[in-house]
């Protein structure tokens, strides 16, 4: 539930100081050796303030910037979502944000006609019956065609531009952070509502209607021959195929083994954009594509209160929040294909076997997941492009640059807002090895 030692949380929240000294877990003991005195309070203090912790923190609550918290669930991700479906139905009630649109509004109340939603008082109810018609589930072949599209983060060293100033006498450098990258995307760009429309023909065929309805899309591309454009960053990865190092980003389609060789990917649109501005690409064929409708706002509510949280508070509550703001984009992309894995005791030994059998379980709504995470990359990608010639390594959030930090161009360098890149360090000197 929270990141912290025990002593920390027991200081933050519950006002316990716990005792500094602890049991020495390196200690050899025999079966008949008793705890000291100091031992048996190091472990009574533990159970006591672990007891009053949990006591505060999911049964009675607690109160941050004016609002009752609670832990109701096992994980900060699933009590995030959680959290997050609550602050839907508030807007809901409240016909703010997402549902300012009336017609939308509209929409959705229709939906819920077919649902309990009307005949209860419960807010877990409630907000669950919403969530699913504003994210309706998808089945088990809908969730694994979009899951090719979902990349994660993008982590790559410039071994040409670190060879060639690591010559240099002078090796000074910049390392900047995006601050909050996924909650500002989360606040910024038009992301997938409902149930996506599944077509064969490429997007770009389909008609002038059909995309103002489905303003978001993944198209699938086979691409035969491609190549990174001159001053551009490269950052296409193949991760389903043995011949090419999933790790990696490459620059034309030659495999591991000097082959060229064809390629298939799904890209949402913010990436497939993205490839045709840093590629030359000539030789593709173009799949089918999954369309979305994209909106606005859906997540104003729970990131403005969370991000007022960790602009007024410090120590455990602010750590919270920042956990708050961050959890809650993975778990859309929670995976349903789960191995069956089987526990089993003989002559007191305790043995894990793994079946390698799989079962599919429930998914949230991977198109957010998929769409956040291509948005964050291109928006790391075209920053990278704007310094191409002193760019030595990023990871997800993070740039490394050769230079001065009054030579770093296009960025807008600022240490709060969101979006902003923050300062984060000067360097006088650098390694890198490869990609974390």
């Amino acid at each position: 539930i929270f990141p912290f030692s025990l002593k920390k949380a027991s200081k933050e929240f519950i006002d316990l100081e716990l005792s500094k000294e602890g049991l020495d877990y390196e200690k050899k003991r025999n079966i008949n050796d008793k705890l000291t005195y100091e031992e048996k309070k190091y472990i009574y203090e533990d159970v006591f303030s672990l007891k009053y912790l949990v006591k505060k923190l999911c049964v009675e609550g607690f109160n941050i910037n004016g609002k009752h918290v609670q832990y109701t669930k096992l994980t900060n991700s699933s009590q995030s979502l959680q959290d997050y479906k609550e602050t839907l139905l508030e807007d809901f009630e409240k016909n703010q944000n997402l549902f300012a649109d009336v017609e939308y509004k509209d929409e959705i109340e229709t939906l819920l006609f077919d649902t309990k939603f009307y005949e209860t008082d419960k807010v877990n109810i409630k907000s669950d019956l919403l969530f699913k018609k504003i994210y309706p589930p998808l089945n088990y072949f809908e969730d694994s065609w979009i899951r090719r599209s979902y990349y994660g983060g993008l982590s790559m060293v410039d071994f040409k531009n670190v060879e060639k100033y690591s010559k240099y006498k002078n090796k000074i450098g910049q390392v900047f952070d995006v601050n909050s990258l996924y909650p500002y995307i989360m606040l910024d760009k038009v992301l997938p509502v409902g149930r996506g429309t599944y077509s064969k023909k490429p997007y770009q065929n389909m008609s002038k209607k059909y995309k103002q309805q489905n303003n978001l899309y993944i198209q699938e591309i086979t691409i035969f021959d491609m190549k990174i454009k001159e001053g551009k960053t490269p950052f296409v990865q193949v991760k389903d195929r043995s011949d090419f190092n999933g790790r990696e980003v490459i620059e034309e389609n030659i495999n591991l083994n000097g082959e060229r060789v064809p390629i298939t990917l799904r890209l949402c649109n913010p990436l497939y954009e993205l490839l045709w501005d840093n590629y030359h690409i000539n030789g593709f064929e173009l799949g089918g594509h999954y369309g979305f409708r994209g909106k606005k706002n859906m997540f104003k509510n729970y990131l403005d209160f969370w991000g007022e949280v960790k602009k007024n508070s410090v120590g455990c509550e602010r750590a919270i929040s920042k956990l708050r703001q961050n959890a809650i984009y993975g778990k859309f992309g929670t995976n349903g294909e789960c191995e069956v894995i089987v526990t089993t005791s003989e002559n007191k030994t305790w043995k894990v076997i793994n079946t390698h059998q799989n079962f599919v379980g429930d998914t949230i709504y991977l198109p957010m997941a998929t769409f956040i995470t291509s948005y964050a990359k291109q928006y790391l990608v075209n920053s990278i492009n704007q310094n191409r010639d002193k760019f030595l390594y990023c990871d997800t959030d993070s740039l490394h640059l050769f230079g001065e930090a009054e030579e770093v161009k296009g960025l807008k360098i600022d240490s709060k807002i969101y979006g902003a890149w923050k300062h984060e360090l000067t360097f006088y000197d650098f390694r890198y090895l490869g990609p974390k």
